[in-house]
């Protein structure tokens, strides 16, 4: 296996939002406490996902899961800390080689949060956040910001919090449909 190439950098995250219905966002901002869960949707393993610098796609996201109910977006600052970055080369290789050391080991089918969780459970857990940009599919969702432009939308970069010490301010800053 490789060197586990994680280490720790003190980045802090003023503008992650996390959208949800409202009274998931209400009952989050007065105890100023998330639960940290795992669904189909949770590409980044287990924990708290946000959009860095993205209300916007906070509000989508919580609209298409709120059953036409109204919705709250919580903003944080987050600590990234030990922080699994694919937008870092090295990390990538290093989820490719798990990965692939995986796959001659089981039958399971190999995704991407079995991996993340995999890699943050043979590690003792050392991992705080994933962060990651997700590109939806661009022939189906993406369109070019213009006519022969090399940005598409429904680029959203993620952060996933698996340590919830790494959340540290709550602060409620939408309420609506």
């Amino acid at each position: 296996m490789v060197k586990f190439p994680v280490k720790y950098f003190n980045k802090i995250v003023p503008d992650a939002f996390h959208g949800t219905r409202l009274e998931h966002a209400r009952k989050i901002h007065q105890d100023k406490k998330f639960m940290s869960g795992y669904n189909e949707k949770s590409y980044l393993g287990d924990g708290v996902y946000f959009y860095e610098s993205s209300l916007e796609y906070a509000k989508i996201w919580a609209r298409k899961n709120s059953n036409n109910g109204r919705i709250g977006v919580i903003r944080s600052y987050i600590n990234l800390g030990r922080c699994l970055d694919l937008h870092d080369r090295e990390h990538l290789d290093f989820l490719r080689k798990t990965a692939s050391d995986l796959s001659e080991r089981t039958e399971k089918t190999i995704s991407d949060a079995f991996v993340i969780n995999f890699v943050a459970e043979i590690t003792g857990n050392k991992i705080d956040t994933v962060r990651a940009t997700y590109t939806r599919n661009i022939k189906k969702f993406g369109t070019k910001v213009f006519s022969g432009s090399h940005f598409y939308y429904e680029n959203e970069l993620i952060i996933c919090v698996r340590n919830l010490k790494n959340i540290l301010t709550f602060s409620l800053i939408y309420r609506g449909g």
